[in-house]
């Protein structure tokens, strides 16, 4: 048994962290949006074999968050840690 998530789940939480303007809230918004990537993207190896479309997505999303903490001076305090 493992943690599913509603498989729309991860696109409300990177929205979430895209959309978030307070610079304290930003790292956890694009922590719990990075982990319901992660958590979806194994769903879809466990469950499908046609992951196309949607794994480019979550690959591009994760992107996205990464240069979104290297802009906002995050990536940096999250390495030294």
């Amino acid at each position: 048994m493992g943690i599913f998530l509603n498989p729309q789940s991860w696109k409300h939480l990177y929205e979430e962290a895209l959309l978030e303007t307070n610079h304290l809230r930003m790292p956890d918004r694009i922590y719990q949006a990075e982990l319901a990537i992660l958590l979806r993207e194994h769903q879809l190896e466990l469950v499908s074999s046609e992951t196309g479309a949607e794994y480019r997505s979550l690959k591009k999303a994760m992107s996205v968050l990464r240069d979104l903490l290297r802009v906002c001076g995050v990536e940096e305090a999250r390495n030294a840690a």
